[in-house]
């Protein structure tokens, strides 16, 4: 006989999951609580003997629970016989398992672990166990009804809930109870704002190896002055490109210029060789790619364009040709010496360089933050990285320490990828590695969830740095009971808060804003708190809302601004030069940290001397008059000076003479010929040139079947006499 069970609870009511036993689903006159049974049949042919009405009798006197079960019987069998009846009486026996399920509901917090699928479970067991023998049935019966030692000890920790809430986890009886695990109700509670921090430590002493702020002796040394007059922008831009170092990237330069002629004669001079850079032209170099970063046009060409609205002080500096010549040449290394095996081999030099240079002009102060940066590029190489959701999501990824209060950049490394497979303590090694110069000095560094991890903290710890982040939740290490953010998230309000310590006394902290929030910290007072001023809309009309907020999430939020700073000072006016050649976008890169970092030094010399007379400078200075001023210096471009206006050559008029007159010579090398590079761009090697003076030496083809010369001396050929 086969019977569905409907079970209609009270909405209020607050079910809870236990191991019990429900038996055959013909004795439902065994249930000692309060069960009212609603029996529907579509037929019913035998009637109850005397002895099932006694038992219906006895059943109603131990109901004593508002449980009410409704027993649909869709489908009952036409033909009963006397023996399924008979040996359905002998196996009735209610004495024994009675009390055991008695005991179970008799209290109510055991009458809210009973669910309607732990019932229908219960009842198929049992009807799958039919024929069992009475041992059997026993043995089965006390291994289900043992109870879970982990729950039981739980149940021993927890509090009696007052309001009991409905359940939204699965019960430990049914096939769910052969998983054994832990599980934290709602009703524990976690330490917050009101609850000591006693074990909190004390923060490391800040012992700085040097005078805070910029190093005097060392900018004077470089700058080789001695007075406190207020200095020129250029002299801080070449702390970091020195003239020893420009005069080294020369050198290297005119070594790969002179193999560059080889292969392309467009990039040589009119004599047909490399005309060698040298430093005064390439700090006129590095002052146009600078003047391009906040001169922004379409395409580089453009800057020496003739036609109206085209045009920049791009001539001032120098010529387009020269220009790209350079480009094309520019080597930071010597390419004869390069080593294959280094990914950075064409940068090496320069970028050693910068790191030193950054760290001997500047002390910090206590507050570091380390965050990663991404370098645009199309080049192709083997470590180019990919960053779903940044603003850059292809180019270089660089790891940068820098001053939470400034944004001066200190330190950093260019990611190149690992060779020998997954790294699974990457984000620790690049912390380490970038903190080296600053270790044992008691500052105090922030990061963002990319790198905090609990061993983090320790392992800072002992390089006596305190260290503050954001933190996910499945770091290792990280305490269980505080994994469950969203459903913890879900039941609190704004600037509700919880906290611990785990191994190591790092601070674990969890905060409520519009989202929950996790971050760890290793000096940190978890009582510390703030208020938080929050504008919420309610009804249409908003409103002003006041919470409280740890003091460590406002002094992360305070400090981690400095990451932002920096990268706003960068992007605003970066050199955005197209290039194929993958170094060359990090070597743009590394003349931008070099202009921030000396605009930062620029502004704390002014602060700390004021100059007198003609020298006076704004102290209020921003980003792009000390950018304009410098490529004006760089350039030797006067600040007063006259628009630089392309000067068109005198046209020469055609005359017959012109067209007849001219007469061709052979000379002893060969050059390209002069009409076909303006027609198509091709470079085709003649030794024919005219000996009119009007005509001043141009080779010109003079073969069977391309005639230069003749075409070049014909009406056809004015157009490009124009530019000649």
């Amino acid at each position: 006989m086969k019977e569905e069970l409907i079970i209609r609870e009270p909405s209020s009511m607050f079910i809870m999951r236990e191991q019990i036993d429900v038996i055959h689903a013909g004795e439902q006159q065994m249930l000692q609580t309060p069960v009212k049974i609603e029996v529907k049949q579509e037929e019913i042919k035998e009637e109850n003997t005397t002895e099932e009405q006694q038992n219906d009798d006895d059943e109603q006197q131990m109901l004593q629970t508002p449980v009410k079960i409704e027993v649909k019987q869709e489908e009952i069998k036409e033909e009963n016989t006397a023996e399924e009846q008979q040996s359905y009486k002998d196996d009735f026996i209610p004495s024994e398992i009675d009390r055991d399920y008695g005991s179970l509901l008799s209290t109510l917090k055991r009458r809210r672990q009973l669910t309607a699928d732990e019932l229908r479970f219960r009842v198929e067991e049992d009807m799958a166990h039919e024929g069992m023998s009475t041992q059997e049935e026993d043995l089965l019966d006390q291994e289900l009804l043992q109870e879970d030692p982990d729950h039981e000890e739980m149940e021993d920790e927890m509090e009696p809930d007052p309001q009991p809430r409905p359940s939204t986890g699965h019960s430990h009886t049914g096939p769910k109870s052969a998983r054994k695990r832990k599980c934290f109700p709602d009703s524990v509670s976690y330490p917050s704002y009101s609850d000591n921090d006693s074990q909190a430590p004390k923060p490391l002493p800040f012992k700085p190896s040097r005078p805070l702020g910029i190093d005097l002796d060392s900018v004077r040394q470089a700058v080789r002055s001695t007075s406190n007059v207020m200095l020129r922008e250029i002299d801080f831009f070449m702390m970091f490109f020195t003239q020893a170092v420009v005069a080294e990237i020369c050198s290297f330069t005119n070594r790969q210029g002179w193999e560059l002629v080889l292969n392309c004669p467009s990039y040589s001079s009119y004599q047909g060789a490399w005309m060698e850079v040298t430093p005064n032209e390439f700090y006129k170099f590095l002052g146009l790619l600078i003047y391009m970063g906040f001169s922004i046009l379409p395409d580089s060409h453009r800057h020496w364009g003739t036609k109206s609205l085209q045009g920049s002080w791009a001539r001032g500096f120098m010529s387009r040709d020269r220009y790209k010549a350079l480009l094309a040449a520019l080597h930071v290394v010597d390419p004869t010496t390069e080593d294959n095996q280094d990914r950075l081999r064409k940068l090496h030099y320069l970028m050693d360089h910068l790191k030193q240079t950054c760290q001997q002009l500047f002390q910090p102060n206590q507050n570091l933050a380390i965050d990663e940066r991404m370098v645009k590029s199309k080049g192709q190489t083997g470590f180019k990285q990919y960053m779903k959701g940044k603003p850059t999501r292809w180019g270089f990824k660089l790891w940068v320490i820098i001053t939470s209060d400034s944004g001066y950049t200190l330190n950093f490394n260019v990611y190149t990828g690992s060779r020998d497979g997954r790294v699974t303590d990457l984000a620790t090694n690049v912390v380490e590695l970038l903190l080296q110069p600053f270790k044992d000095q008691g500052h105090n560094v922030w990061f963002d969830n990319f790198y905090t991890s609990p061993a983090l903290m320790v392992k800072l710890l002992e390089m006596g740095t305190n260290a503050c982040g954001t933190c996910r939740v499945n770091r290792k290490l990280f305490p269980a009971e505080f994994k469950d953010i969203k459903k913890w998230e879900r039941n609190t309000a704004r600037g509700d808060m919880r906290w611990c310590r785990i191994e190591g006394n790092i601070l674990v902290i969890q905060w409520k804003d519009t989202r929950a929030v996790t971050c760890l910290s290793n000096f940190h007072n978890a009582n510390a708190s703030t208020e938080i001023t929050r504008f919420v809309k309610n009804d249409g009309d908003w409103t002003k809302e006041v919470a409280l907020q740890p003091s460590v999430i406002s002094d992360y939020n305070k400090n981690m601004g400095g990451v932002a700073r920096s990268d706003q000072m960068k992007k605003s006016y970066d050199i955005r030069q197209k290039t194929q050649k993958w170094w060359k976008s990090l070597f743009f890169q590394f003349i931008d940290i070099a202009v921030v970092n000396s605009f930062i030094l620029f502004k704390e010399w002014q602060h700390i001397h004021v100059a007198q007379g003609d020298e006076r400078r704004p102290v209020n200075l921003t980003q792009i008059d000390f950018r304009e001023n410098l490529a004006r210096q760089l350039g030797g471009i006067d600040i007063h000076a006259s628009f630089p206006l392309h000067t068109l050559k005198p046209v020469v008029p055609p005359s017959s003479s012109l067209h007849t007159a001219h007469v061709p010579k052979f000379e002893e090398s060969s050059k390209r010929c002069w009409l076909c590079y303006r027609k198509s761009r091709t470079e085709n090697k003649t030794k024919v040139a005219c000996c009119a003076p009007e005509c001043n030496g141009k080779r010109l083809c003079l073969v069977r079947n391309r005639n230069c010369f003749q075409s070049w001396h014909s009406a056809e050929c004015d157009q490009f006499r124009e530019e000649a």
